[in-house]
């Protein structure tokens, strides 16, 4: 197993809000040398909250952004939209809000998968993690 280097910030914006989601801007690399981890995407974050299941938090949309540079070169650094879930799971058109205003402390760990065949099916295993903790004071709805 490897160890995954991860910091986060907020990236609320008092000019843009996303309704009904809280947005963090993270970095991850590994420890070993440094270098980013490109190509991550939701499955691979997770989030904890301070206030436990009451706020259901997920992370819904999660992109990767690229260097300055014009080849595309991905960084490890992403953009991570998180919902408070459903008031009924499953159930469309009633997600919790964030209140404007209020502090979230948040858990946020990301893990990489590798692929490994057992039984003769591929099944996708956690091999390195990372994890940090952030409070974030959330701007909008």
């Amino acid at each position: 197993m490897g160890r995954l280097m991860v910091s986060a910030v907020p990236n609320e914006s008092s000019n843009v809000d996303v309704v009904g989601h809280l947005l963090i801007f993270v970095s991850v690399s590994r420890a070993s040398d440094g270098q980013p981890v490109t190509g991550l995407g939701r499955d691979n974050f997770r989030i904890a909250p301070a206030a436990g299941d009451v706020l259901d938090p997920q992370p819904v949309v999660v992109s990767e952004v690229e260097w300055e540079s014009p080849n595309g070169e991905a960084s490890g650094c992403y953009r991570v939209s998180i919902s408070r879930g459903r008031l009924v799971p499953g159930e469309p058109g009633n997600l919790l809000t964030w209140v404007p205003g209020e502090t979230y402390a948040l858990g946020i760990q990301v893990r990489v998968f590798e692929l490994h065949q057992i039984d003769g099916q591929g099944i996708e295993v956690p091999v390195d993690f990372g994890q940090m903790v952030l409070q974030v004071v959330s701007l909008g709805t």
